[in-house]
């Protein structure tokens, strides 16, 4: 019964490891991918689903990455190779990417856009609880 019991456990904790955020995102992301494939990625690795469509697509989240202002040089290209100089120009300083390898560099637009994305949705909720006295929102 104690080998069953740890077969169990060890089954449980590697279907856990399969359903934890990130871990079927890593898979999917690859250098050489498309722009709208990775702006795809970047939309769920960022937690910003809900904000889209339930079945949306790499045009869904190109549109709300040119909301929130995260736009490569050149535009959005759906169809195109994400490079690396593309990855870099969504960075507030493109130079910092420069010599950074892919994985890093997609670390450093990930940090970037989810602080982006983070302080949009604060800047939401300090509009909806200020009071009309609030000098932030006073036009």
């Amino acid at each position: 019964m104690t080998r069953k019991t740890v077969a169990f456990g060890i089954l449980f904790a590697f279907a856990l490891l399969l359903t934890l955020p990130g871990s079927s995102q890593a898979a999917d992301l690859k250098q050489g991918m498309t722009q709208g494939d990775f702006a795809a990625w970047l939309i769920k690795a960022i937690g910003a689903e809900s904000k889209l469509p339930p079945a949306f697509g790499p045009e869904d989240a190109i549109n709300f990455l040119t909301q929130i202002g995260s736009i490569p040089d050149g535009g959005w290209k759906k169809n195109e190779e994400m490079t690396t100089n593309a990855l870099a120009s969504l960075l507030e300083k493109p130079e910092e990417g420069a010599n950074l390898s892919w994985d890093d560099l997609v670390q450093k637009v990930y940090d970037h856009i989810q602080k982006i994305f983070d302080n949009r949705k604060l800047g939401t909720l300090r509009i909806h609880s200020a009071t009309p006295a609030d000098p932030e929102i006073a036009l």
